[in-house]
């Protein structure tokens, strides 16, 4: 099968799921019961005003989940009238180019890898030289995977 180019690498590069988006009906109960099944970590409660949703993330290894409860009307409150609570984003980090792909309502979007440069190690260390290296090093990396 490799031989015939059935089996190989994914032609958008060496991809790794970091999120999946699911919208419910109940955002408190279905946290309460993943976060207690599966001993995920609860993130904080926020409103998306761009989604009119209610969002809450829980961390998993590898990865994170963010689940939605539509706040009124819009896409994901149609979406889940008409199709129940299902997965409404998958995103994918170190995809060789930015794409975004819409199939049966769930949105796949790639994220391309960003590699950091020295050269934007030390711009960032200049503003902050006081903190510690390590730090500055999380933190270029949250700055450039956000």
């Amino acid at each position: 099968m490799t031989e015939q180019g059935a089996i190989g690498d994914h032609p958008i590069g060496d991809i790794t799921i970091s999120t999946i988006g699911i919208v419910v009906k109940d955002l408190a109960q279905t946290i309460e019961k993943w976060a207690y099944y599966f001993q995920f970590n609860q993130g904080n409660i926020k409103i998306n005003k761009t989604l009119n949703a209610i969002t809450q993330t829980l961390t998993v290894a590898g990865g994170n989940m963010v689940f939605f409860e539509p706040n009124g009307s819009g896409d994901r409150k149609d979406i889940l009238d008409t199709e129940g609570e299902k997965p409404l984003l998958t995103k994918f980090n170190q995809a060789s180019r930015h794409e975004s792909i819409k199939l049966y309502n769930i949105m796949y979007r790639f994220v391309k890898k960003i590699i950091v440069t020295k050269s934007l190690y030390i711009r960032v260390t200049s503003l902050f030289s006081n903190l510690p290296n390590a730090i500055l090093l999380i933190n270029i990396k949250r700055m450039a995977f956000a």
